[in-house]
Formats: structure tokens, sequence, C-alpha cells
């Protein structure tokens, strides 16, 4: 969305749609769609991560599982699941953070009461014990051996593959929709990704503007809300497996017709975004502070760099792409 926005090439619907339509949405995708407050597009679905574990290992291991999302792993339970793996896998699991993935390294800033930006998005809030410690967390991931070598911020690296082929025994999906494209000769299932001080996860999706081109914004913006009503919405996300951004939908049993049990793991993943992380990664200079965050993290990970210096580089992306510098 920040990308579309500042230039004007989506213009505010405000004129054109209901006055609370908002209140019909998850504060967290209604949030994403704002710029100066005023909304230039309608959440449309969304998706999240969760991970995907063998269930066929984990049944010979007796390794349990979380069944709910207030059962999930907390961080220290989680990695001592990844260390018991390695002893039936190459890798304890993989993370989703590769291709262009970097940003889903927030989902465990925010987890660790951390963030990227102050509360007003004007500056960078990374140096801080919070991003250190998620920083030093997430890199012992490649220092105990945990994860492969491959699986770092700028690799190209198909997960699905590493645990499709019995390399890792869990790993972090990219969202539901890319379920249906799994195939292995092993029982697997998701459950919820690991949690600290608070629950977290990435907005993922997709919202539908009107472009500042268009002859008549009025019917745009109709066409918009026939789109994304609840009858349209809860058609499209059934059929392609994508998520709801209506609180109504939410609240539904939706008859999803492939592995409808995943489904539920990520519907109820999907509602711990932080406002303040979906705030952020819809900044209009997101998509610079992003490729900073790949490079720095892939140093970080993969290139021996140190914690100070990783935060220091960062601090200084972030301040350079935003508004004041």
């Amino acid at each position: 969305m920040g990308r579309y926005t500042p230039g004007a090439a989506l213009i505010d619907l405000s004129p054109y749609i209901p006055a609370d339509l908002g209140a019909q949405f998850t504060p967290q995708v209604w949030a994403a769609v704002l710029y100066q407050g005023k909304p230039h597009a309608i959440p449309h679905q969304t998706d999240t991560s969760a991970i995907l574990y063998n269930k066929t290992m984990f049944r010979k291991l007796g390794i349990p599982v979380p069944q709910s999302l207030e059962k999930s792993w907390h961080w220290d339970e989680f990695i001592d699941v990844a260390r018991f793996l390695k002893k039936a896998f190459d890798f304890g699991f993989a993370m989703n953070w590769t291709m262009g993935g970097s940003f889903r390294w927030l989902n465990f800033l925010y987890q660790h009461g951390g963030s990227l930006l102050t509360d007003d998005l004007q500056h960078s809030a990374i140096r801080s014990d919070a991003a250190r410690q998620t920083l030093e967390w997430t890199q012992s991931f490649f220092r105990k051996g945990l994860v492969p070598m491959s699986d770092s911020a700028k690799s190209s690296e198909q997960l699905e593959n590493l645990f499709a082929n019995g390399v890792v025994g869990m790993y972090f999906d990219v969202g539901p929709q890319s379920i249906r494209e799994l195939r292995t000769n092993f029982e697997w299932e998701a459950t919820f990704i690991p949690r600290d001080k608070r629950f977290g996860s990435e907005l993922g999706g997709n919202a539908v503007g009107v472009t500042r081109n268009a002859v008549r914004p009025d019917i745009a913006a109709d066409f918009l809300l026939f789109l994304t009503n609840e009858e349209n919405m809860r058609d499209f996300v059934i059929s392609a497996q994508f998520l709801p951004v209506r609180r109504k939908l939410l609240k539904e049993d939706l008859k999803y017709l492939f592995r409808p049990e995943e489904m539920a793991v990520h519907l109820a993943q999907s509602t711990t975004v932080p406002i303040e992380l979906a705030r952020t990664v819809t900044r209009p200079e997101f998509h610079r502070i992003e490729r900073a965050l790949g490079n720095e993290l892939d140093l970080a990970f993969t290139g021996g760099q140190s914690t100070a210096t990783t935060l220091e580089h960062l601090e200084q992306a972030i301040e350079r792409a935003l508004p004041g510098a």
C-alpha cells in the first residue's frame, strides 16, 4: 500500500464509501489501507504464516504439539523442540524469510516487545534491548545448527522442498495458499508460530483501490464494495485458500475444501498481527527499509556481522529512508 499512496496512484475513497466501513474489518487490515488517516483501498483478503510439521516423525519421537493459539510454544520451548528434531533430521526447522521475506523477522521483534519505528512512525526504534535480544535469538538458529545456512534472509532456497524431502522437521510456511502445492510421503499438519512476551505474526494479503485516472471513481468504488462484500469475500477466500478480513467472517465456520484443520490454524494466527506492525510495513518508505533489513540480517546470520553493527547499520538505513532525512 505504501508504494501507491504518496504519489496519488490511488485516490482517497472517503467520499465514495460508508463512513463506518472500517468497523467491519479487522483493525490491522484497516490500518494498513489508511494514508494520512484516509482509506485509499478496501481490504480484500489476508494470509499469514503457520508452522508445518512432520506429524509422522513427531508422533514417533513423542513430541507434543500445541492445539490452540493460547498454548503455542514460547521461544525457549520452540528451540527445545528444534534441537530435539536434530536427532531425526539434518536441521530442526526452516524459516520463511528467504526470497525477499526478511520482513518476517519483525514478527519476532514485536513478539519480544520491540518495534522498528517510534510510535509516530517518524524515526527508528531499532537500537533497543528488545531488538538486540531478538537478533541474538535469531542468530542462534544458525550458530546452533538448527536451520541450514541456505535459510538466510537473501537466499532463494525453496523451503517447502527442504520439508518435503525430510531435511527439516518443521518449516514456517508463507501462508495458507501455499499448502496446496505441498506433496510429501509423510503425514503433516500445521501448528502456531512461537510467541514470547506477546503473540505476533506478519501481515499478508491484498487490498483493492481506485486509480487516480478513473473516469468514474464513484462507479469504481461501488465495484470495490461489491468485490469485498461478505458474500463475495467468503466465496473468494474459500476457493482461493486465503483468509477473510471481515470481522464477521472470522467468526464463521468457513467450509474450506482443502485442509480445513490447517486453515483454522492460519485463521487464528492471523488475529495476532500487531496493529503497529501493520502501520509500519505499509509506510511509503518501507520498501527501502526492507531492502536494508534483508542485507543486514543476511550479514548477521551468515556473514559474522556483530549484533551492534547490524543494529547500527539498520538505524542509519531507516533514518535515511524516512521523510525527515
